[in-house]
């Protein structure tokens, strides 16, 4: 590896992010060298063509930011989603992302959960969450609290209230929108009863 590239690499590691082979090669660099400092350890392979480095990163949010590499059209959704939103303090063990039920999801070695969902549920309520100068999409506190509902089976009763408690009282929601939401995705008749006295 030539002295001038791998100085421009190190650039690159030491900037705490995941790297892509293909916005590698754009910024003029060797998409060969990732895999190069992989086999040195520099680097770890966390997917085709993306890593990150074995030191890791100072960013709260560096899987995050690494799993949105990955799954470059997915959305954070559920107990990810509430992180995101600080409507929790539990950090989950992983994390759970919606893509679109006709996709595939990507082979990958980080800890991710996915949900499938239709084209009209997956391109609607997205907000930008901007972690460490980059940003990737997450769905809107509305339509995170609505989504955990609906998925209260599995992540329990008990954390959707809490949540819901959480933008409540933080004054967090526009009742309107959340109710269009609720509309949109067919949870009126379960939610509404949470919802009676706090409008």
């Amino acid at each position: 590896m030539k002295t001038t590239i791998k100085r421009q690499m190190r650039k690159e590691v030491d900037k705490g992010k995941a790297l892509v082979r293909s916005e590698v090669v754009k910024n003029g660099l060797r998409g060969n060298t990732l895999s190069e400092m992989a086999s040195r350890g520099v680097l770890f392979r966390v997917a085709r063509g993306v890593y990150v480095p074995a030191a890791g990163s100072e960013s709260e949010y560096f899987d995050y930011e690494t799993a949105a590499k990955v799954v470059k059209k997915g959305v954070f959704t559920l107990r990810s989603a509430l992180r995101l939103h600080n409507l929790t303090d539990e950090n989950p063990l992983r994390m759970t992302i919606a893509i679109s039920e006709s996709s595939h999801a990507p082979k990958t070695t980080l800890p991710i959960d996915f949900v499938y969902m239709k084209r009209e549920l997956l391109t609607s309520d997205i907000v930008e969450f901007n972690s460490n100068g980059g940003t990737f999409s997450v769905f809107s506190i509305e339509r995170t609290i609505v989504e955990c509902f609906k998925a209260r089976k599995k992540i329990g009763i008990g954390m959707c209230v809490a949540a819901l408690n959480e933008a409540v009282e933080n004054k967090r929601l526009d009742w309107n929108y959340l109710w269009d939401v609720m509309k949109r995705c067919r949870m009126t008749r379960v939610m509404a009863p949470y919802l009676e006295g706090r409008v």
